[in-house]
């Protein structure tokens, strides 16, 4: 038995690795494509919120009449440079909002400094685009005037009254002070946010390297004629599908090791270069996380091994297995997207769930969280038994001649 599935997994190895655009592929895309594409990412948005905290900002501001000084506060700002759209109606500034035009409009309604010197609290309306990519720090730029307006206005006030000093200014303004002390670490804090997308991407690369091999394995060798010859060799169904299940499955752990490497030795040359978010997931995740993280991900290849040779078996052709195989790709998606989720943790009904659970386990050690190892053993347990499951299912249709000469 295991002489034959030796043989079977050699021979289609072999032939695998032979294949330059899968070596190509295997080679390129993991390790060399994905830091890249972190890299260029990385360096993308740092230079991108640079640019936005530095960029001249247009803006306008409808009744400056009414509250004069404030308009003087915008025109010292050196990066806002005024539009006059003072006789325009508040709906066609926030046209101009919308288009771009403007980035930001300041509103200021009628009788807003009879208010002001009257001691009332005053309304102004700050319009801009809160869909645009760099909206957070649009807003923070454009508010930061109104605040110092507002605080320079609050301390007169305070001033008048007879409150100078700057301990008798917080008693008034904030009779209650109390203090937030989280519980969690830095660490459990970027497990939180990040550890679900970790898997999420893991998983995908996983996927990526299973289905390059496993759409030539069976579709591809009816395409090519030698599926008719490999069936009359006297050796049993089973043993050729789990020769043909364990190529798939090395060439999905080797893509995933490369990637996991290669993004590794990523993290550490950006962290040498003062990258501050590199730098930061150095000091919390340890070698010792990365090969936890590592061995998690066999038996997912198992199931992914299973499934893409199941629809490899079932397609006509090479084509038609690699778009099932898209397909099917929803589906890791969907289970992925539950370790991101809020709300959603490791817990014994989730622990049973296949692929869904590896995800929320890996979030786990990444939060450095996982200390129940019994849950572990269920989350490989239920895992091990769907692989189980669809080798056989696969095998099955592997000895249908309907489905493997399906015209």
């Amino acid at each position: 038995m295991f002489n034959n599935i030796w043989n079977m997994y050699t021979k289609d190895l072999m032939e695998t690795l032979r294949d330059r655009r899968t070596l190509l592929r295997m080679l390129l895309v993991p390790s060399l494509m994905l830091p890249m594409l972190g890299h260029f990412l990385l360096e993308f948005s740092q230079d991108y919120q640079t640019k936005s905290e530095e960029e001249v900002l247009q803006y306008s501001i409808v009744g400056t009449a009414n509250l004069p000084e404030l308009g003087r506060v915008y025109e010292k700002v050196a990066d806002f440079e005024y539009q006059d759209h003072s006789q325009s109606s508040e709906a066609e500034v926030r046209a101009l909002v919308t288009s771009g035009n403007l980035d930001f409009a300041l509103i200021i309604p009628e009788g807003t400094r009879e208010q002001l010197r009257g001691g009332e609290r005053i309304s102004l309306t700050l319009v801009y685009n809160n869909s645009a990519g760099n909206r957070e720090i649009l807003r923070n730029r454009a508010a930061e005037p109104l605040d110092d307006f507002n605080e320079r206005q609050r301390d007169w006030r305070l001033l008048f009254l007879g409150v100078t000093g700057y301990e008798d200014k917080k008693k008034l303004l904030d009779p209650v002070r109390f203090e937030s002390l989280g519980t969690a670490s830095t660490r459990e804090m970027v497990g939180q946010g990040y550890g679900g997308l970790v898997a999420y991407f893991i998983f995908l690369v996983c996927f990526m390297g299973c289905i390059f091999t496993s759409a030539d394995l069976a579709a591809g060798e009816k395409e090519r004629g030698t599926m008719e010859t490999l069936l009359v060799v006297p050796v049993p169904r089973l043993h050729l599908v789990l020769g043909k299940y364990l190529v798939i499955f090395t060439m999905g752990v080797i893509y995933v090791t490369l990637s996991l490497a290669s993004l590794s030795t990523w993290l550490i040359v950006e962290g040498m270069r003062d990258a501050v978010v590199s730098a930061d997931v150095l000091d919390i995740v340890t070698p010792v996380d990365i090969i936890a993280v590592w061995l998690m991900l066999f038996p997912i290849a198992a199931i992914f091994a299973a499934v893409l040779l199941s629809i490899s078996v079932y397609a006509k052709s090479f084509r038609e297995a690699t778009s099932l195989s898209s397909l099917a790709n929803f589906i890791v998606i969907i289970a992925a997207v539950a370790g991101t989720l809020p709300g959603i943790k490791l817990d014994w009904v989730f622990a049973s769930i296949p692929v869904a659970n590896v995800a929320l386990a890996i979030k786990e050690i990444i939060k450095g969280t996982l200390t129940d190892y019994s849950m572990v053993a269920v989350v490989l347990g239920s895992t091990t038994v769907l692989a189980v499951a669809l080798i056989i299912f696969c095998t099955k249709w592997f000895e249908r001649e309907d489905v493997i000469f399906r015209e």
